[in-house]
């Protein structure tokens, strides 16, 4: 049973993080003051914040959360790329023959 829900777990995570994606969490209305509570943390109405996996998230006027992935690179052949997770930032890896063209999100 542990390995089935392993495996389960494993695939969510890898669907996760195989592309740029938003989803809008239910709205968890906070009288006073208003704003968002997001885990343990509260922020204010229309704020914006990272979390510790590189989404950005935004609270609502009514209290509603929206949290994107960032958009990724497109990688080929020739051009590769490295993320860094303290910066949530993309890197490209020198090649001669890359030209960057696009980027997925």
């Amino acid at each position: 049973m542990k390995l089935i829900f392993a495996a389960l777990f494993c695939a969510g995570v890898l669907v996760a993080a195989s592309s740029a994606a938003c989803e809008l969490l239910q709205a968890r209305i906070i009288e006073l003051p208003p704003g968002c509570r997001h885990g343990r943390e509260f922020h204010p109405p229309e704020s914006k914040w990272r979390t510790r996996n590189c989404y950005t998230c935004t609270c609502s006027k009514n209290g509603d959360i929206e949290c994107c992935s960032l958009p990724r690179p497109v990688e080929s052949e020739d051009c590769k790329y490295t993320f860094h997770r303290k910066s949530c930032t993309y890197e490209l890896i020198p090649n001669d023959k890359c030209i960057h063209e696009a980027w997925v999100g």
